[in-house]
């Protein structure tokens, strides 16, 4: 059966407004490329302008949108919107393997919950446990005595170090280590000496964590992301680091050791963080600050050292101003010597 403009609109929990609510949608797009039979969606205003141009046969804008462009179904989130329309549209692949591939090594200790994956080549060492529904891709290391919750999705080329523990529905992207050594060196007579590692890492329910990330395990105790955080690509993550629920953290941050991060706490791209201090909820890190004190809840900061944004802001305005002022003072200099020499 034919999906509608009105079916999208119920299935988005939207309003539609002006074209015809029989209109044949095949799919969603973006709105620069999308076509007659495709709907579209603009959910920050820089795209507004593309409304004049777009083909769409309609487009999912905000309730709050007070122009009169239609055909349109207003919603309270477009994101939310493309959320359901994504998974309306774009079924999942069937995976490509299904089972315990006969190449996989798993040690006879192993315990495997109910219709798990096991990928080509994968490890799984002794003493693990796997959780129901959990897919474990190819190319996998599980060291020993880790503990895999259910419904946990692991990319191909990951690598879990001993006791290394991801709660339930955790994603884990392809070329992601956990539980590798943290940085630890004691300096005496001309050596630096290395300090072993025993803690672990715990990742704790519905975190995902994005490609070629670096989670070091603990010194003695644990290191741990929140439940519900979100982490991009190429992040690392020190030792003894502890997040928050909720948190968000972008590419090529750095976290050194034993910094503590509240509750849904934001860290902007190519952020770096000094260890052993404190951010507090629902702080914001903006990108490329780079923090070397506690941060208050609530508070945003940027820059380097970073400091509460404003600040920073008109900090930087007077930086800009400085070759003006540079030039003001040694025509004002000339001025003085010329008179001084008269």
């Amino acid at each position: 059966m034919a999906t509608t403009l009105k079916d999208i609109a119920q299935i988005v929990n939207g309003e539609l407004k002006g074209g015809s609510p029989d209109t044949e949608i095949t799919d969603i797009a973006e709105i620069q490329n999308a076509q007659p039979d495709e709907v579209t969606f603009v959910g920050n205003a820089k795209y507004f302008n593309y409304l004049q141009t777009t083909q769409a046969a309609a487009v999912i804008l905000p309730a709050d949108y007070s122009g009169d462009f239609t055909p349109r179904i207003s919603v309270q989130s477009p994101q939310m919107a493309v959320r359901a329309l994504v998974d309306y549209f774009r079924k999942p692949l069937s995976p490509a393997f299904e089972g315990i591939h006969p190449t996989a090594i798993i040690d006879e200790s192993v315990e495997l919950g109910s219709n798990v994956t096991v990928g080509p080549h994968s490890v799984i060492s002794r003493g693990t446990k796997v959780g129901n529904n959990t897919t474990l891709g190819a190319h996998i290391v599980v060291g020993q005595e880790c503990s895999i919750g259910d419904d946990c999705q692991v990319y191909a080329n990951v690598t879990l170090y001993n006791k290394t523990i991801l709660e339930d529905r955790v994603i884990v992207h392809s070329g992601t280590v956990l539980g590798s050594d943290g940085y630890s060196y004691v300096y005496d007579e001309g050596v630096h000496h290395k300090i072993r590692q025993v803690g672990r890492v715990r990742i704790e329910s519905d975190v995902e964590i994005g490609a070629n990330c670096s989670i070091d395990r603990a010194a003695l105790g644990e290191t741990v992301i929140g439940v519900g955080s979100k982490l991009d690509n190429l992040i690392q993550i020190g030792h003894n680091v502890k997040t928050g629920k909720g948190c968000l953290i972008v590419s090529q941050v750095g976290i050194s050791g034993s910094t503590i991060l509240g509750d849904y706490v934001t860290i902007g791209g190519q952020a770096g963080i000094i260890g052993h201090i404190k951010i507090g909820d629902g702080a914001v890190i903006a990108s490329q600050a780079g923090v070397t004190k506690d941060v208050d809840p609530g508070v945003t900061v940027s820059g380097y050292p970073a400091k509460p944004h404003f600040q920073a802001r008109r900090q930087e305005a007077y930086l800009r101003k400085i070759p003006d002022l540079a030039a003001r003072i040694k025509a004002l200099e000339e001025v003085t010597q010329t008179k001084e020499s008269e």
